[in-house]
């Protein structure tokens, strides 16, 4: 419900003012810290004091201006018709913009980079590739990418790369496709405000979710993890309806969204199907009618299981072993549960630190009120199983000990974050008193969240542009029919590695190539590029940290003398 205290029409026309005052206030905080105006006070991974202080000051902000706007008459309304669509297209431009601007348009990881490779790979019509010059030398080595068997392939699942196709194939930046998942989630989330929530509650959760650089950041990326996040809206959208009148149709529509999650992210569809498969077989219990359409849950992700097992038996010759399996075969990280690389405590402070990342990615009191209305829905027997599907995320991510690269957030609990924020929203109404309060909070949301996107908007555009310096200087440089030789690493703010940035096409036919100087080899990494490839130029890119600049150097002609001059 949407109560106030102060029903004057001032009360109504302050509240949007005080989060403008908020917004400035926050901002004031985020800008110089990021931009690293602040001198010893800026943003640095490694200086974790200086995080957390700057994260507890704008907690303490946060709250005060809670406690500031409690008292404020809180009235909004999502948009209808024509100015739905209208929002929808602005949105739509905000996360263009942000993927041109600030990510520009750049795999950012290898994570994001895999994902490229392998929607090249299926483009090709082919499963894998074959393997490049040199496997055993390293010249071509790229993290994540394994050279085994004869197969060259990367270690998703198939479900993203190949929504990444068309785009590659029509030569449309392939993160446009994040850009349409998460106008799309914007959407859905709105819809399933709407269908739980009075308007008011709806309008603050809708764009709690929307507006955090958690998700409008990844809205501009190449992760693969809009989809799900997507996908899970969807499924709760055809589960509630089910719940209500169980049928065929919705429990098929169900299915297909988790089997589409499954092919994609095999840890998401865990975490989201454990809460309604726990209350659907509470349910069957009482009503055992349900349990025969319920059957069309699992028909509906047949398809995507048969498929996935394909997929892995043509790869790994095992249906039941995954790709990342195969290729990391005895490595513990890539086992799911607790051992050697995994113990409990280990997970506990991991867990803990991405706690802290949300709280950096979304809202610094948003955790706090997650909590406070998770406990009012449970103590109040009003928690549904849509309110455990974060705790859901938390259990099944504690048990991987893989960390996660370079992210915008912590990316692997994204899909559960609309459900975190609907939490929020749904215990407003069940204590008025408290509500008020998480009513208040919940509106404080978004202007910090707008305050901290300004914020790692400058840090991250400055950090992709240092990432990009050895692809802005090969462009200026106007070269083709070369290698490239990469340097240990490039960049002054999180350096991005060796092992990330030998990145080639599938067939290695791209106009300038990349090697990595860390190879296993006698011959000495010039002498085997120029022998392996006489036709071009070796060229090496060299990173000088303290200046932060970069320069290219040409170390080997092409041994073919009518190739020269192609080759500068």
């Amino acid at each position: 419900m949407t109560s106030a205290l102060d029903a004057s029409g001032a009360g109504l026309r302050a509240w949007p003012l005080k989060l403008a005052a908020l917004f400035a206030v926050s901002a004031c905080i985020t800008v110089p810290y990021f931009a690293g105006w602040a001198g010893a006070l800026r943003y640095h991974d490694q200086d974790e004091r200086v995080r957390v202080a700057v994260l507890a000051l704008l907690f303490l902000v946060q709250l005060a201006g809670t406690a500031w706007l409690v008292r404020s008459r809180i009235e909004a309304a999502l948009p209808v018709g024509r100015t739905a669509w209208i929002c929808l297209a602005l949105y739509t431009a905000l996360s263009v913009l942000v993927g041109a601007a600030i990510l520009q348009g750049f795999p950012n990881s290898a994570d994001e980079w895999i994902f490229v490779f392998q929607a090249d790979t299926y483009a090709r019509g082919r499963l894998y590739n074959p393997l490049p010059p040199e496997p055993d030398t390293g010249l071509f080595y790229l993290i994540h990418i394994f050279m085994r068997d004869g197969k060259w392939i990367g270690q998703y699942p198939p479900g993203w790369p190949a929504v990444l196709v068309p785009f590659r194939m029509l030569h449309i930046p392939a993160w446009l496709a994040n850009v349409m998942m998460g106008t799309a989630l914007l959407a859905a989330t709105a819809r399933m405000a709407l269908r739980l929530l009075p308007p008011t509650e709806a309008a603050l959760a809708t764009c709690a979710v929307a507006l955090t650089p958690f998700i409008v950041f990844n809205n501009g990326s190449f992760y693969s993890h809009q989809m799900p996040a997507l996908l899970g809206v969807l499924f709760a959208l055809v589960s509630l309806n089910f719940l209500r009148a169980p049928s065929w149709p919705a429990a098929l529509a169900g299915g297909v969204c988790l089997g589409l999650i499954g092919i994609t992210r095999y840890m998401d569809v865990l975490a989201l199907a454990t809460p309604f498969g726990v209350l659907l077989l509470w349910k069957a219990r009482r009503q055992p009618k349900m349990l025969l359409p319920a059957l069309g849950f699992a028909l509906g992700a047949l398809p995507f299981l048969v498929l996935l097992l394909a997929y892995d038996k043509a790869v790994t010759g095992d249906a039941l072993r995954a790709v990342s399996r195969w290729g990391y075969p005895d490595d513990p990280v890539y086992r799911l549960g607790f051992n050697a690389k995994n113990t409990p405590p280990e997970a506990l402070v991991r867990l803990l630190r991405r706690q802290a990342e949300l709280m950096e990615w979304t809202a610094p009191a948003l955790l706090l009120l997650w909590g406070v209305a998770f406990v009012v829905r449970v103590v109040t027997r009003r928690a549904t199983w849509l309110d455990w599907i974060y705790p859901s995320f938390l259990g099944w991510y504690a048990l991987s000990p893989v960390q996660g690269g370079e992210r915008y957030g912590p990316r692997y609990y994204l899909p559960a974050y609309p459900f975190m924020v609907l939490t929020i929203a749904t215990a407003i109404g069940v204590a008025p008193r408290l509500g008020r309060w998480l009513r208040a909070g919940l509106a404080t949301c978004l202007p910090v969240a707008l305050a901290l996107g300004i914020g790692w908007a400058i840090f991250t555009q400055r950090m992709v542009h240092e990432r990009r310096a050895m692809e802005i200087a090969i462009d200026e440089a106007r070269l083709a029919n070369v290698v490239v030789i990469v340097p240990g690493s490039i960049g002054t703010v999180r350096p991005m590695e060796w092992w990330d940035l030998a990145r080639n096409d599938p067939d290695m036919s791209n106009s300038v190539l990349f090697a990595a100087d860390y190879v296993d080899t006698e011959a000495g990494t010039e002498q085997r590029l120029a022998e392996l490839f006489p036709d071009r130029a070796i060229w090496r890119y060299r990173w000088d940290r303290p200046s932060r600049q970069g320069t290219l150097e040409l170390v080997r002609e092409p041994s073919s003398p009518k190739k020269r001059s192609e080759a500068r």
